[in-house]
């Protein structure tokens, strides 16, 4: 299920790369009944957005797989189902030396705030040495209500990452 939106939010991304450029959204992130509203890819809520993908590589790095993995929806099970398998995800690496790029437009869909922020990695193989290139996006999502009663949603959490080896 989750590859299938991981193509479906890749897909979105990608739509239209011949068309004209669609007009930003508008900057102002709160409607007039108080919820957030779509934003440009320069507004607070999309910056919000990568400050927290800037966090999760950074805790990745400080090797507090625990706070990464907490940053994840579902309280990190949508990332793996234990932290233990979420730790043991990034044993292969000798080096991960990720960064954040931009920010899409923030959208809004059922009461849900989502955007996508590109990222690459660079790796380095544990035993072998072989290094590699990766590149793709964290996509993240949050309750369009700022006030939700569940303090779960209503911070930026990640949704999914699709970050490839380049080609």
């Amino acid at each position: 299920m989750r590859h299938a939106l991981i193509v479906a939010a890749l897909g979105l991304a990608s739509c239209g790369q011949n068309a004209a450029a669609p007009k930003p959204a508008p900057s102002p992130t709160a409607t007039a009944a108080g919820m957030r509203g779509p934003a440009a890819p320069n507004s607070p809520d999309a910056r919000a957005a990568m400050a927290a993908v800037q966090t999760y590589f950074k805790a990745i790095k400080a090797g507090d797989y625990a706070a990464a993995y907490a940053m994840w929806t579902e309280g990190g099970h949508s990332a793996a189902p234990s932290l233990a398998e979420f730790k043991a995800s990034f044993a292969p690496y000798a080096e991960y030396e990720p960064s954040v790029g931009r920010a899409t437009a923030v959208t809004v869909r059922d009461g849900t705030q989502f955007v996508l922020v590109s990222a690459s990695a660079f790796v380095k193989q544990r035993g072998t040495g072989a290094t590699a290139e990766r590149e793709g996006f964290v996509m993240l999502r949050r309750s369009a209500d700022p006030n939700d009663p569940d303090p779960a949603k209503r911070d930026w959490r990640i949704w999914a990452t699709d970050i490839r080896v380049r080609h």
